[in-house]
């Protein structure tokens, strides 16, 4: 039986379910993962039922991988990460407008960008309150939250990116809109937009993005991306990051490295990762290690795990 079931069929009914596990890592009733798991999950039922839908749908092996994309995608999280840590209002606005006008640029260069606010809307929503209920229960992450992924892959710049081969289609072409939703959510509310606001907005179908954009108004001209880069990437450390992550992206070939993973290499489906990341497992560390149970859960094997 899946962990978790949106549509479960019970009486007729359909009804969410998350499957409880005493023992296993995530999922132990009565815990504060076990909430939060249960905030992220419930949470996707309740978009199902009461958001405004969109069809459209995140192409993974189709995501611009290219250095001047990645680029901008390092830029946005080395901007998130700087609003995050910043202490005063004046700060933040700044920050903001930023973001705002790097995604912007990067509208105006591939429309696949509204993709990615997407998955900000769904995922991002959903991370953000599961850290909300995980946090006030106990189940702090780390101090840097929301945008802990983000500075994972900043803070592997300078060893050439080379630690995150094996998962950077998957992560910029989807596990990051977890992290970057949840972080512009969370600079929605240290900006002073009610809450109310925030969820009528993206039950109605706006994106994170696009409400931080109403909030900091027109974007100046002259917040241009060279000048944000002059203050963010003085040295030039994001191109050639990003050019690695690039030709690394290229190497790994299709998202689905079951029939692609080199020989040594341990191949998973998109589902298989999603799966990982609910269930608690950082698969953007240099090394992983997924607890037995989690194994058997995610990749439907009963010897699976280490």
């Amino acid at each position: 039986m899946a962990p978790f079931d949106f549509f479960a069929d019970i009486g007729g009914t359909d009804t969410f379910v998350l499957i409880g596990q005493h023992g296993a890592s995530g999922v132990e009733p009565g815990t504060p993962e076990f909430a939060a798991l249960m905030a992220h999950e419930s949470f996707h039922r309740y978009q199902f039922d009461n958001w405004s839908p969109d069809d459209r749908v995140q192409d993974i092996d189709g995501y611009d991988f290219s250095a001047a994309n990645l680029e901008l995608v390092l830029l946005e999280n080395r901007i998130l990460i700087a609003a995050y840590e910043a202490g005063t209002v004046s700060e933040i606005e700044h920050f903001a407008r930023q973001f705002a006008a790097v995604r912007r640029a990067r509208h105006e260069r591939d429309s696949r960008t509204s993709l990615d606010e997407l998955q900000e809307r769904t995922e991002g929503s959903a991370r953000y309150l599961e850290h909300l209920i995980g946090d006030s229960l106990g189940n702090v992450y780390t101090a840097r939250n929301h945008t802990r992924e983000l500075v994972f892959y900043d803070d592997s710049l300078d060893r050439g990116a080379t630690a995150n081969a094996g998962g950077i289609r998957s992560f910029f072409g989807f596990g990051r809109f977890y992290s970057s939703g949840a972080s512009l959510l969370s600079l929605l509310d240290r900006l002073g937009v009610s809450v109310t606001d925030i969820a009528s907005g993206l039950q109605d179908g706006s994106t994170p993005a696009e409400l931080l954009a109403q909030r900091v108004g027109p974007v100046d001209k002259s917040q241009s991306v060279s000048v944000i880069l002059t203050e963010h990437d003085p040295d030039g450390e994001l191109a050639a990051g990003a050019a690695n992550l690039a030709g690394l992206a290229l190497e790994e070939g299709s998202t689905d490295l079951g029939t692609n993973a080199p020989a040594g290499t341990f191949g998973v489906s998109d589902d298989q990762i999603a799966c990982l990341i609910e269930r608690g497992v950082d698969i953007n560390a240099d090394n992983i290690t997924v607890p037995d149970d989690v194994a058997r859960t995610c990749f439907n094997d009963p010897d699976a795990g280490g």
